[in-house]
């Protein structure tokens, strides 16, 4: 078994979860549970991984079972995952929808911006 540092995404959040290879699908949502903001549960959370999309086409999630094993699920160190939370107040089993918010970049380089308005 190996230690393994997994990149968990939601909205513009990332959380790095430290793991080991052995350790379960519900065992790496415990440990996800107490890193957001508001006090959650491992049933809370969902985590997911994203299939191959076929060009052109909307990216789809599978959802990953607790008792899984990280290392039998082809997990490795550095790998991105994402998750969403049960939405509170909706009957059982609703899910918000995946957001995929794609981070803005740094241009630090007045040369390089796209938008030609840069201030020196």
């Amino acid at each position: 078994m190996g230690a393994l540092t997994l990149r968990l995404r939601r909205l513009r959040a990332t959380y790095f979860v430290s793991c080991e290879s052995g350790d379960t699908v519900l065992a790496l949502k415990t440990k996800l549970a107490h890193m957001v903001g508001k006090p959650r549960e491992a049933k809370d959370l969902r985590i997911l991984v994203q299939a191959k999309a076929e060009q052109g086409k909307q990216p789809q999630f599978n959802a990953l079972e607790d008792p899984a094993l990280l290392e039998q699920l082809g997990l490795v160190d550095d790998a991105l995952l994402h998750f969403v939370l049960a939405l509170d107040g909706q009957p059982e089993g609703s899910w918000e929808p995946v957001q995929i918010i794609e981070f803005d970049p740094l241009n630090e380089d007045p040369e390089d911006d796209p938008k030609g308005k840069a201030v020196a």
